[in-house]
This record gives structure tokens, sequence and C-alpha cells, in this order.
């Protein structure tokens, strides 16, 4: 017997007591059957159930502060704050971890935008409020 017909014969001959069919999937990086309950492989440590990356949004927000005069501080809010929680779920396993420069990236460049367009904001409030407006 192969080892495919072997796993999918435990596939489908695996129940619990609920009468729910136990699901395995390959794991990405060794193809050893894991369950899709499980976090990490058993066999080589990979992340199984690691989120989908959301880096590359962080990376579009942290362009778009800096591009975007009116919306700056928000996307660079945005970017800042999903920059954060990407590098944390990178540190903690539950995200793939190719996306940390992108993650990095984006934060930081939103919070250059936030930062430059509140200081824009304020030196506009400034000059309006001392030319009597």
């Amino acid at each position: 017997m192969s080892y495919t017909s072997r796993t999918q014969t435990a596939i489908s001959d695996a129940r619990t007591d609920d009468a729910t069919y136990l699901t395995l999937q390959s794991c990405p990086a060794c193809v050893w059957p894991v369950s899709v309950k499980a976090p990490t492989c058993p066999q080589c440590g990979h992340p199984i159930n690691a989120y989908k990356s959301s880096a590359t949004m962080v990376l579009v927000f942290g362009v778009l502060s800096l591009l975007l005069p009116m919306y700056g501080v928000v996307f660079g809010g945005l970017a800042w704050g999903f920059g954060n929680r990407e590098v944390r779920g990178i540190d903690a396993g539950l995200r793939v971890a190719s996306g940390r420069t992108k993650a990095r990236v984006g934060r930081v460049l939103g919070v250059i935008g936030t930062v430059f367009w509140s200081g824009v904001f304020f030196l506009f409030v400034v000059a309006m409020a001392s030319s009597g407006y």
C-alpha cells in the first residue's frame, strides 16, 4: 500500500465521537500530513494555520500616507497599527515570516507620513490663527 493511499484511507476511516471527519493537510515545507487544527507541523515545526500576511497592505498604506495629503494621517495610522500587528504576529509564529520586511517598511512609512502630515496640519492651523481667521 502506497503512502498516499494509506493517508487517504486514514482520512476516510478517522472519525471522532461526534461523527466529524479528521481533516489532514500537507505541510507546505515538508509535505508531512498534519491536522488542520495543529498550529505547527510536528515533523519540521513550520506554522500550519498561519494567517495570511497583510504585509503588502501595510506597505501600500505606508506609501499612501506619504503621497496623499488629505488622507495621509489616516493611512499612516492604519499602516502604523496594522504594521505593529503584523510584526507581533510574525514574532509569535502566527503569520509567515516572509512579510517581515514589508511590514516594517510600511510601518516606518506610516509613522513618517503621520508625523509629517500632522505637522503640516498644525502649521496650517497656526498660520490661519496668526493671520486673523
